[in-house]
């Protein structure tokens, strides 16, 4: 983009001072003022997407997800990146980034991953990678996800060739396993097999009606995720060996916070891991999510003992309110949960199931828990 004393739209012929300099497909320039360059690389692109900017990506995403603040902030701007890419797909060629999310369980990947589909409104589907086999066994195959994505993008190719896809749990398709021992050969053979489709590749899809299309996968966006449990002893030998080389030192400090070593992974981290260093070369970014703190935790639970509980009892004309030792003890028993946030939900029905059936047939239109 330019700023000069003002110049003529090539477009509209109005005079502007803002303009926007591009080349068209004969490397000529041309000069566009801000409206009519939305317009004009509108309608050049095959797949039709609204702008939105980073920010406005972000402040939709703080209201639908709690924390994670950092990760927000990557991933706005990688999918204005993606949009990008599909508006101007007709004008000039831009790299794809696939995104990989490391991150505890209940930390938010899938809920971000969701979310951000929704904010952008393009073909989206989530699968979960142990479900899927290598080609040529029984079960379903990688390039079934790309069936899943035509079905989302209602059968416009166009439309799913720009979707995105979440591949979740990929940490369990790792060549081994934490305590050293090989895993089953097929996870391997799955990561063999998404190698082309990451990269970009025509997958052959047949459809419900036993027609075969072409779906092109080199500008569908692929979101990795795991929570690779156990991956912070990687970086904490790698840390080790960069201090003191390669020598044993025993009062090296190992206790350094889960969430600040997770900061730091590295490719070699994820590949010293179990992951094919061809396949994490796919996904050029790392994005690390920490573990909900205390103050996100009670945030979330608020949110679900209103859901879960207070709307459907005003739905039975009972008003409810809610001691806050009830949400410090929910907070409590789910701070350094496995499952983290996803705990929330499980806490709650096992901490009102005995009470819930008198609660609903007492009399009383206000109640106290």
């Amino acid at each position: 983009m330019g700023y000069m004393v003002m110049k003529k739209c090539m477009c509209c012929l109005k005079e502007t001072e803002t303009y926007v300099v591009r080349n068209d497909s004969n490397n000529s320039d041309l000069v566009l003022c801000r409206d009519c360059e939305l317009l004009f690389f509108s309608e050049l692109s095959e797949v039709q997407v609204d702008i939105i900017y980073p920010n406005e990506i972000k402040r939709e995403l703080d209201k639908k997800v709690i924390g994670q603040d950092y990760a927000k902030k990557v991933l706005s701007f990688e999918i204005y990146r993606h949009i990008l890419r599909i508006k101007n797909s007709n004008i000039i060629n831009l790299n794809k980034g696939n995104i990989m999310l490391i991150g505890p369980s209940g930390s938010g990947k899938t809920l971000l991953i969701k979310s951000l589909s929704e904010i952008v409104k393009l073909p989206f589907v989530e699968v979960d990678i142990t479900a899927y086999t290598q080609v040529g066994y029984v079960g379903l195959n990688v390039y079934d996800i790309i069936k899943s994505l035509l079905k989302e993008a209602n059968g416009d190719v166009k439309r799913a060739e720009y979707g995105i896809v979440f591949i979740d749990e990929i940490d369990k398709i790792s060549k081994s396993s934490q305590n050293g021992e090989a895993r089953d050969v097929s996870g391997e053979g799955v990561q063999q097999n998404l190698l082309k489709m990451l990269e970009g590749t025509i997958v052959r899809v047949q459809t419900d009606d036993n027609e075969t299309i072409e779906v092109d996968t080199k500008n569908i966006l692929f979101i990795g995720g795991g929570a690779f449990t156990g991956i912070e002893r990687y970086v904490r030998e790698r840390s080790f060996k960069k201090i003191f080389g390669f020598k044993e030192n025993v009062n090296y400090n190992y206790d350094s916070q889960n969430d600040d070593l997770r900061r730091h992974v590295k490719l070699e981290d994820v590949i010293n891991y179990g992951i094919l260093s061809e396949f994490i070369g796919r996904f050029p970014l790392i994005v690390c999510l920490n573990a909900l703190t205390k103050e996100n935790l009670t945030t979330i639970t608020e949110k679900e003992l209103e859901r879960e509980v207070v709307n459907y009892f005003s739905l039975m004309g009972k008003s409810i309110k809610i001691k806050r030792k009830i949400v410090e003890d929910i907070v409590k028993r789910c701070l350094n949960h496995p499952l983290g946030a996803r705990a929330i939900r499980t806490t709650i029905h096992e901490m009102f199931k005995d009470n819930l059936y008198d609660l609903a047939v007492r009399k009383d239109k206000q109640i106290e828990l």
